[in-house]
Parts: C-alpha cells; structure tokens; sequence
C-alpha cells in the first residue's frame, strides 16, 4: 500500500488502490486529498518552476554520482593507519597484527594486505583455516568486494587480497582462525584518512 494513503484511508486495501472503480466515496475523496497535498510545487511555484528545479536536481545527482564512480577520477592515496602493533585476539590465544602489502593502501582501488598471527611469546603461529570479513561499524555495511585469504606468505604471515576501501573513516576487519591453541577472532581497526 502506499504510504501516504496508508494514514487518510486506513481501511483501503491493497488491492484496491489500482482498481478505480472499487473505491467508496471516502476512499475517492481520500485519494483527491492526497492529489492535492501532492501537487504542492505545481499551486506554489507553477508547473514550469517545478519541472526545472526536477531537472537541475537530477542533473545534479548525476553529476555527482559520475564524478564519484568515474574510472578516470584522481586516485588519492589513503593513508591507512592499521594496527601495526600486535594485539591480543579475543580468547587470548594469539598476537595478531594487519598491515597494507604496499603503503599507503590506496582509496578506491584493489589492494593486499598482510595478516601476522602469533603466539603471545611472539613465535609465528601456523593456523588450518583463515577467514577475513569487515566494514564500516559506523555505517552498517561491510566491504564492497569480497576480500579472502589467498595464501601463506611466511611463517604466521597471510595474504589478504580484494580489499577496496571505497570511502575514508574508520573501518574493521575481522579475522576467524584455526590455530594449533584452537579457533579465535580478531577484530582490527584501520583508519583511512583522505
């Protein structure tokens, strides 16, 4: 049902918004309210104001979402600032630290990172499963590809390729591991700055 028939007409059902002949006289005169309070920019600006604040609006939208997605837009470089020092993961079985293959990790573009996982003694850890997953706590969504653990680099070291940072703020992986003391999580914050 829509939602601004919803309140004028609460005993409308769905299926009777498309069918015009159903509509009792409360229901017609509901919808002729409804018309009316819509047209609000026609009987306040006139129909011609209204069709080009429309058009300068989406012509607007456009240009913006163009400049953003656009292959040949500068790419900045986003100094990431990752938790390079190891830290505890959350059972304490294990140090763990994340740092960029290549620094600055780059904005808008697909990038590696590196995983250490190590004993709380310091020694490299050799785990059976890896998983990596993470977004943006602050703006509920997650990363727009799918980064994955590709292979072990050195001893208690993981490539993590697919990473893109689409926006700067602050951003978490998470990393879910096997190890030989048994499975435990970390979460690690990386702050990308413009």
């Amino acid at each position: 049902m829509h939602p601004v028939l919803r309140p004028l007409v609460p005993g409308l059902r769905e299926g009777a918004i498309a069918s015009y002949g159903a509509l009792s006289a409360t229901q017609s005169a509901a919808r002729r309210r409804v018309r009316i309070q819509g047209n609000f920019w026609d009987r306040t600006l006139g129909r011609g104001s209204a069709l080009v604040l429309a058009a300068v609006g989406i012509c607007g939208a456009v240009l913006v979402a163009c400049s953003e997605a656009s292959p040949d837009a500068a790419v900045t470089e986003a100094p990431a600032r990752p938790s390079s020092e190891p830290r505890a993961s959350e059972a304490g079985l294990y140090l763990v630290s994340l740092r960029p293959e290549t620094e600055p990790a780059p904005l808008r573009r697909l990038h590696s990172w590196i995983a250490r996982i190590e004993t709380p003694d310091g020694d490299p850890v050799r785990v059976t499963r890896l998983a990596v997953s993470g977004g943006m706590p602050a703006h509920e969504h997650g990363f727009e590809t799918r980064p994955r653990v590709t292979r072990g680099i050195a001893q208690g070291e993981y490539l993590i390729e697919g990473v893109r940072f689409h926006m700067t703020g602050h951003w978490v992986f998470r990393l879910e591991w096997v190890g030989p003391a048994g499975a435990d999580v970390a979460l690690v914050d990386v702050q990308v700055r413009p």
